[in-house]
């Protein structure tokens, strides 16, 4: 599973990279404008082409998102921890796929059993954030009965794919990778190329 994460500032003709983005074969878009108003992601959806909104996830202005029906929900740790095990399975049974960030195996295995899958990272040093890392890259945490699927973010290049496959993660999340030189669709096929190498489909 390759995931990207939009970029928090804004990106000339946004809407259009995300159409590319998808007719290239982007399984999950993960929007994360933190700064941004709810007109500015109406904005972008009116832009988007309507088969995709089922892979858009909203880590911001879920009511915006539900508006629109979007069916997944991406919650931060804080929001997370904020929010009851009931509402996360009101979610749940109302169809929606629920992911969240992490940034400890020890989250990891307390995530309730809503959640399907979870952003866990810096597993190398951030690309978008400088000077944001861990001590050490991350390994996959042992699953035990935990379901929740995991997804490696944090200096995902391509380069790197096959060591994060063998660290045990099912997925990788990228953003400072697409957003910040180049063109963001050649990127993204390039990370593809290099993540399904390893994994399988």
């Amino acid at each position: 599973m390759v995931v990207v994460v939009s970029s928090p500032a804004p990106v000339p003709q946004e809407a259009e990279c995300f159409n590319r983005l998808f007719e290239a074969g982007l399984e999950v878009l993960h929007m994360r404008k933190p700064e941004a108003g709810a007109e500015v992601f109406n904005d972008l959806l009116r832009g988007i082409d309507p088969r995709y909104y089922a892979r858009l996830s909203w880590h911001h202005q879920h009511t915006v998102g539900e508006a629109w029906g979007m069916q997944r929900i991406h919650l931060t740790s804080v929001v997370r921890q904020q929010t009851s095990i009931a509402q996360l399975d009101r979610w749940k049974a109302a169809g929606r796929t629920l992911s969240t960030s992490i940034h400890t195996q020890e989250e990891y295995t307390a995530l309730p059993s809503a959640i399907d899958y979870a952003l866990l990272g810096p597993v190398f040093p951030s690309i978008s954030k400088p000077g944001y890392q861990s001590a050490s890259p991350l390994r996959a945490p042992m699953r035990g009965s935990q379901a929740a699927k995991l997804i490696a973010i944090g200096g995902m290049e391509p380069h790197r794919c096959q060591a994060v496959y063998a660290l045990g993660f099912d997925g990788i999340a990228v953003l400072g990778s697409i957003w910040q030189q180049g063109d963001p669709v050649e990127n993204f096929k390039q990370v593809q190329e290099a993540w399904y190498t390893h994994a399988p489909s």
